[in-house]
């Protein structure tokens, strides 16, 4: 203002400044995407918090089967599904779905199927019927990008019957008291990729000392810290190791196992969903 040349003492103070001011703006900008973040946690907290309550808290006693079940996400949010339902008194519902992709994106997705689902146990229709009409509702409410790969069956405790349909998920494992081991394979194509597809489906028993073993590919593809993934032959073998104990003890030891394979790694590479069913 005085047209002086600024001397050594002006610049230093001026300096001293303007990185007071950038310290200032810096830590404004800090404290902004701090807030940001831990309004990111609480919501997605809350979207955790929804997920665990759409699926069951506490599982339905059936005569003549043991039931155990396990969901761990990889993330906050889940994008795997699994149900076990009440139907009636001579009737159970059994289902296991995984979504495409992992995070929020596929957790909103499984909460579609999740309301697919409930909407058509009431209607008096037959699996297949029930399955096209998931289906319907995925392939409308999707992108040609996104699926869900999904299993579902109806457990009948008088006959001990297990009438199932599968679209594209891993085949579960039904280990038979004898040590045969059946793979539930029938039923059509994942859910969401075309309208109109046709299901059929497949008919087992559970009888008594048999082993069911449904699961998500986060199970069978569990990485060790070398990238190798732990593969259906080792479930199965882990499944006929401890065949004779309970069904809580058969998925703890199936957790356990997949556990010492990825090192008990903090965080998964894919959400890990199982349900272990015993027929006594």
């Amino acid at each position: 203002m005085t047209g002086k040349a600024y001397e050594p003492d002006d610049i230093e103070f001026l300096t001293s400044l303007g990185n007071l001011a950038f310290v200032s703006l810096q830590n404004s900008v800090l404290v902004e995407q701090q807030l940001e973040k831990q309004r990111l946690e609480e919501e997605m907290r809350l979207a955790r918090q929804i997920q665990e309550g759409l699926q069951p808290t506490e599982l339905p006693k059936v005569e003549g089967l043991e039931i155990a079940t396990l969901a761990i996400p990889s993330r906050h949010v889940a994008g795997d599904y699994f149900d076990v339902v009440e139907l009636d008194e001579k009737r159970v519902l059994l289902a296991i779905a995984d979504v495409t992709g992992k995070g929020m994106p596929a957790s909103l997705l499984m909460s579609n199927l999740q309301a697919a689902l409930h909407s058509v146990i009431p209607m008096d229709i037959t699996l297949e019927e029930a399955t096209a009409n998931m289906n319907r509702v995925i392939c409308r409410n999707t992108g040609y990008d996104k699926f869900i790969t999904f299993f579902h069956g109806i457990y009948r405790p008088e006959e001990r019957t297990f009438r199932y349909v599968n679209a594209g998920h891993n085949p579960p494992m039904l280990l038979r008291a004898s040590g045969e081991m059946e793979e539930l394979e029938v039923g059509g194509l994942l859910l969401g990729v075309m309208l109109g597809m046709p299901y059929e489906a497949g008919l087992t028993t559970i009888g008594p000392g048999d082993v069911l073993a449904i699961f998500t590919d986060g199970v069978t593809e569990a990485m060790s810290p070398e990238g190798e993934e732990w593969e259906e032959p080792r479930l199965e073998a882990c499944l006929r190791e401890v065949a004779g104990k309970s069904a809580q003890e058969i998925l703890d030891h199936v957790r356990e196992a997949v556990r010492q394979w990825t090192n008990d790694a903090p965080v998964l590479s894919d959400d890990l969903t199982m349900i272990v069913v015993k027929g006594c």
